[in-house]
């Protein structure tokens, strides 16, 4: 299990999650001039494969667990995914931004990791659900339009 003090860093983390994932894990590889050697990136420089993105929000929901082995503490992943901070006027927890979106007749709480180019992951513990949009370019607006159109009103009402 990951020690919470080691949390703080986003790059740190990026690192121990590869090597906790596999040593070849598809995010960590070389980058720049092609020198060899991995490098790790995370909290604004972390580069991955939608499908590997996406894992980070499959071990958000499965409260930290991949594959019936603990990578997160069940603790660090209710705090991270907490209203513990408001950053303009979004709640934020530790890395991730929180929202409640619109399902139905009721409200479900979703967290997400947001990216400037689109690449945006949205867990939805109430549905079991887990979404991973890749989309845009680096400073381009759609950003917001994923968050505030795209997931609450085109999937969330596809969803049964």
């Amino acid at each position: 299990m990951i020690n919470s003090r080691l949390l703080r860093n986003a790059s740190m983390l990026a690192a121990v999650l590869a090597l906790a994932a596999a040593p070849s894990a598809s995010f960590a590889f070389p980058r720049g001039g092609g020198g060899g050697g991995a490098h790790f990136g995370g909290g604004g420089g972390a580069h991955f494969l939608p499908r590997d993105f996406m894992k980070f929000g499959q071990l958000m929901l499965n409260q930290g667990m991949w594959n019936g082995r603990r990578i997160l503490s069940k603790d660090f992943v209710a705090r991270a995914s907490s209203r513990l901070a408001k950053i303009g006027t979004r709640p934020y927890g530790l890395g991730w931004w929180i929202y409640d979106l619109p399902y139905r007749n009721r409200t479900v709480r979703a967290f997400a990791a947001l990216g400037n180019g689109g690449q945006n992951v949205f867990v939805v513990p109430d549905l079991d659900l887990v979404i991973a949009v890749y989309a845009s370019n680096y400073g381009d607006r759609v950003l917001f339009e994923i968050q505030n159109e795209l997931v609450p009103n085109q999937i969330l009402p596809a969803v049964k």
